[in-house]
C-alpha cells in the first residue's frame, strides 16, 4: 500500500462567498484555476491561509497546489 501525505488539512467552507480558508500541512504554494484553466490566485502559506474569493464570478474552481500534484474542487 502506498500512503501519500494529504497537502490541503481542510478548505472551508465549500462553497465559497467572501473568504475561503484554507489550511496546509506543509509549506508550499496554493494556486485557484478557474474553469478554463487560468490560474486567478496563487498565494504561498506555511500552514493557514485566507483568500478573498468575494470578487470571482460563481462558477467551479480547482484549487491545487503548485505543479498541480494535489488538488480539491471549489464552488464560489
Amino acid at each position: 500500500l502506498e500512503f501519500r501525505r494529504v497537502l490541503f488539512r481542510s478548505v472551508l467552507p465549500n462553497p465559497a462567498t467572501d473568504l475561503l480558508q484554507i489550511q496546509v500541512s506543509q509549506p508550499q504554494r496554493v494556486e485557484l484555476f478557474n474553469s478554463l484553466g487560468q490560474r486567478v490566485l496563487s498565494r504561498f502559506t506555511e500552514g493557514q491561509l485566507s483568500l478573498d474569493v468575494s470578487e470571482l464570478p460563481r462558477g467551479s474552481y480547482v484549487l491545487a497546489t503548485e505543479g498541480g500534484k494535489r488538488f480539491q474542487v471549489v464552488l464560489i
